[in-house]
């Protein structure tokens, strides 16, 4: 690795690796100065060091050289070495305190207010299990876990990586809808901001900010991710459609009519395994590929972040814990590229593009793996 300054007579430029394959080794999040060296094309590694400089160092012929600089400037006391992670090698480099010391939004006291009663009414779970209770649990984790925001919120609507049928598209949505995670629209929006600026300042959800703030604390301060990323107005394609602005309008209630619906059914221990235990389960599975597979696991691809592909989340969240392979190539409809990398969601691609229902299934080629695979086997 080599630290250099920003070169003389470099020019600003405004840079997005956006669901671009060949670009997306690098996704720095601001007016950067970029220099290329010719000729030196097999990128070994990206890293920050310190607040000025982020380098990519390249190997050819044996020797080292700057393939990149890139100067970003962060504001004067919010960067600095917090400690690492537990078992990790991230360094905190900015702590920001969500609970205490700032204004709260209407809607950011809602989002709490949610997510804690759904903890809350976790903790009776105990009290009145039963077998039934813990079907419809399992059941509903299938349904909205897995088809919802696997299948349909991330792979299908964020990053279009297979076609359906319109009526199997809103279905799989309203499934995702179900999941108390926001309306497809904020969803989505959301997760393409965090791959647009992946691990830099402008990230909603990254582990240099804290392993608690990219799990979970992000969630609740909406204000934060309107001023570092903007509104959703990266997610035009749903916006377009009336049923996505349906379910934006009428999102809260349909969670709630899920809930009379579970206690008409099963009275208690439904509402409490149904509703509180399944979306809390759902809940932490999926900020664990926002929090852990950014902190522990192996990288096997050249993506200048933090994604790391992690085998214990991706049992529990149906092969989304093979992270760094998704950053790699986002655009892909398989995340576990290797055959023992579990991956249920896409098997389940699979399924409908076998019965015909699942269209332009897009996977990486080889070529494109060669052009993000580190220079050398030292990793």
């Amino acid at each position: 690795m080599v630290m250099v300054a920003p070169l003389p007579g470099t020019k600003p430029i405004q840079f997005s690796a956006l669901r671009h394959p060949k670009l997306i080794k690098f996704v720095p999040s601001r007016n950067l100065e970029i220099t290329k060296l010719p000729h030196f094309n097999d990128v070994k590694n990206v890293g920050f060091l310190g607040n000025w400089t982020s380098v990519v160092s390249c190997k050819k012929r044996g020797s080292s050289v700057v393939k990149a600089a890139a100067s970003i400037s962060v504001p004067e006391g919010q960067e600095g070495n917090f400690g690492k992670i537990l078992l990790s090698d991230v360094v905190v480099k900015r702590r920001r305190n969500v609970y205490w010391g700032r204004q709260w939004s209407t809607m950011d006291v809602i989002t709490i207010t949610v997510v804690g009663s759904m903890h809350v009414l976790s903790l009776f779970a105990p009290f009145v299990v039963n077998w039934a209770a813990v079907g419809v649990a399992f059941g509903l984790y299938l349904v909205t876990g897995l088809l919802g925001i696997t299948l349909s919120f991330h792979r299908n609507l964020s990053h279009r990586a297979f076609k359906l049928p319109k009526w199997l598209e809103y279905l799989f949505a309203y499934c995702g809808a179900q999941a108390l995670q926001g309306h497809p629209i904020d969803w989505v929006s959301t997760h393409r901001y965090h791959h647009q600026f992946c691990d830099s300042e402008r990230d909603p959800h990254s582990p240099y900010e804290g392993f608690w703030y990219s799990h979970m604390s992000w969630f609740f301060d909406n204000k934060t991710i309107v001023e570092r990323c903007g509104g959703p107005n990266n997610a035009s394609d749903l916006e377009k459609q009336p049923f996505y602005k349906f379910l934006e309008k009428t999102y809260a209630f349909h969670p709630v009519a899920l809930g009379v619906l579970l206690y008409a059914l099963g009275g208690f221990p439904f509402l409490v395994w149904g509703m509180g235990v399944r979306t809390v389960w759902v809940y932490h599975i999926t900020w664990l590929v926002n929090s852990a597979c950014h902190v522990w696991g192996k990288q096997t691809w050249n993506t200048g972040d933090l994604s790391r592909n992690n085998w214990w989340v991706a049992v529990l969240a149906f092969g989304e814990g093979w992270h760094n392979n998704h950053h790699a190539f986002e655009y892909s409809a398989r995340h576990g590229l290797e055959w023992w990398q579990l991956d249920v969601t896409w098997y389940v691609v699979s399924f409908l593009k076998a019965i015909g229902l699942a269209t332009d299934v897009k996977l990486p080629s080889e070529a494109q793996k060669q052009r993000v695979g580190f220079a050398c086997n030292d990793q």
